[in-house]
């Protein structure tokens, strides 16, 4: 149908193309908030969130690999929105979406404005998530032999047994080497084992030992 110079055309819903065409329609309206956007300001139409995990402290890990796994921790709302991001970089970036309160967490803002997490925080969470990036979480974990932390701190943020038992088997490696690190305090209540984790973290452990990066007294 012509109106004047412009010209109007109805969809014939039979054609083969019609179907890919709505859900290419569909799919633009979904993510318009993300296309032609980079990870950091795709992250920034977020509200409240923060990023954890390695991604959170990769500026202070010894041996330092680029992440390419992000953990963001959200609420409400925002766990639909973190979803779409995760959706839309699949292949770019892994994208874990944890929900939690946000008022029981610690975090701040970097030089590119995106919320991470503390230190601590990201310690509590690696240990607390340590499924969802194995790798990165052991990283993460392994900051309490070579960071001045505040582990009181750590223990609030810890709560779950598991999380808690994690972090007391990192610190028991490092009072093998005489780190003077409160391993009993975080020693678990209840009987837990978790041997896939403790083969990683113990890998890593022997890799930092090695490479010379780790001394006994932890530079105090």
């Amino acid at each position: 149908m012509s109106y004047g110079k412009y010209r109007r055309y109805i969809l014939n819903y039979r054609n083969p193309i019609a179907k890919p065409l709505l859900r290419l329609l569909e799919t633009s309206e979904r993510y318009s908030w993300l296309i032609g956007r980079d990870i950091y300001d795709a992250i920034k139409q977020l509200g409240k969130y923060y990023i954890t995990g390695l991604f959170s402290v990769k500026g202070l890990v010894l041996n330092f690999v680029i992440p390419r796994k992000l953990i963001i921790a959200t609420s409400g709302e925002e766990v639909e929105k973190a979803t779409m991001m995760k959706e839309w970089f699949n292949g770019i970036y892994e994208i874990e979406v944890v929900e939690k309160p946000l008022e029981e967490s610690l975090f701040i803002q970097d030089t590119y404005g995106i919320n991470i997490a503390s230190p601590e925080q990201a310690v509590a969470d690696s240990a607390t998530f340590f499924e969802l990036d194995p790798m990165g979480n052991a990283e993460v974990l392994l900051l309490i032999l070579y960071r001045e932390l505040d582990f009181p701190l750590i223990s609030k943020l810890a709560e779950i047994q598991k999380a808690r038992y994690r972090i007391w088997f990192v610190m028991r490696l490092g009072r093998l080497i005489g780190m003077p690190l409160p391993s009993e305090d975080f020693k678990p209540t209840e009987i837990v084992s978790d041997p896939s984790f403790e083969r990683i973290i113990t890998a890593a452990f022997l890799r930092l030992i090695r490479s010379g990066q780790l001394t006994g007294d932890k530079g105090w």
